[in-house]
């Protein structure tokens, strides 16, 4: 699964079935709520428990969005929609989310308030728009969009922006990216990243200076990439990669370009920075169909065995760690 089938395969119908397991593999429930241990540092050390998970899931039966809390064992489901609601994304601040719902036919952005209150929908064009992604100050949000516009021959996705509260919708002055993945900001503000189409079957990653506009273009291995993701400091970008029926996790050095390998083996996608970077967030399929899909960790650098953070019967997926506390 890439981002890529959030639109264009627009997330399979699957029954409803029941939800099995909660699991936090080698990180009890009690100690991930209460406290952290040192890592060889001496320091401590960040643990999964300890911030709230935002994620989608259709393990209820349709697809939507979920938070789980710090400590608890239970999920709150934050949608509570017939409709296909997913794409959750925290705001800088960790106090509202941005996501994409069907409510309207065709896909559109809303955003609510962090516990579900005050839902608003942003767009209504006929045109699928999805994959949302705030900026770095919070007031606008970025989003893909098969709209056609004054000058365009044939319909192409296209990256846009608006304001907040829905004002102000405007195409980005960027060719089509080619692939259906979301544009991704880095925390400064300096970088946005995202997948360039340059083939069939085959996409690369751009960077893009915000101030000059100059793109340039990261040695990744030959693949399909998709759902990149800045490192909390910015210096590192996350992304998967599908190489047949495999998808790799990898992470590069948004200075030097250099690729590393962090999972290497089975079906991985969405890799999400945990707070402290020293942990990503993976979704991983544990079926052929891609029909079980659960949460597991692995270190950037791949140094160490994934760990099995979350465990459905059902598609759950697109994750994300509060990025800050509530105040």
């Amino acid at each position: 699964m890439s981002d890529s089938e959030v639109c264009e395969a627009e997330h399979k119908q699957l029954s409803a079935k029941r939800l099995a397991l909660i699991t936090f593999a080698l990180f009890p429930l009690a100690a991930c709520a209460t406290l952290a241990v040192p890592n060889d540092a001496g320091t401590l050390e960040w643990r999964p428990g300890q911030t709230d998970l935002l994620f989608s899931s259709n393990h209820e039966g349709n697809s939507e969005i979920y938070i789980r809390k710090a400590g608890a064992e239970n999920f709150t489901n934050l949608t509570n929609s017939q409709e296909q609601e997913n794409w959750p994304v925290w705001s800088p601040d960790g106090r509202r989310i941005v996501y994409q719902s069907r409510a309207n036919g065709s896909l559109d952005i809303y955003v609510m308030n962090a516990d579900g209150t005050g839902k608003q929908r942003l767009t209504d064009d006929p045109a699928h728009d999805y994959v949302p992604t705030w900026s770095i100050d919070g007031q606008k949000i970025y989003f893909a969009s098969w709209r056609m516009e004054e000058g365009d021959i044939n319909p192409e996705v296209h990256f846009y922006v608006l304001n907040l509260d829905g004002s102000q919708q405007e195409r980005l002055e960027m060719d089509s990216p080619g692939t259906s993945g979301p544009l991704q900001v880095s925390p400064d503000g300096r970088l946005v990243a995202y997948a360039k189409r340059v083939g069939e079957g085959q996409s690369v990653v751009r960077l893009r200076d915000t101030q000059s506009g100059i793109e340039r273009e990261l040695d990744t291995p030959v693949g399909y990439v998709g759902a990149t993701s800045f490192s909390p400091n910015g210096k590192l970008l996350a992304f998967h990669l599908q190489q047949g029926e495999t998808s790799k996790i990898f992470t590069a050095d948004v200075v030097s370009g250099e690729v590393n390998e962090a999972v290497s083996t089975g079906r991985n996608w969405e890799p999400k920075w945990s707070p402290d970077a020293q942990w990503l967030l993976v979704t991983v399929s544990s079926s052929a169909e891609d029909d079980d899909l659960d949460f597991w960790m692995v270190r950037p650098n791949g140094g160490e065995q994934m760990r099995l953070i979350i465990d459905t019967d059902g598609r759950t997926s697109e994750g994300h760690w509060r990025p800050t506390p509530p105040k």
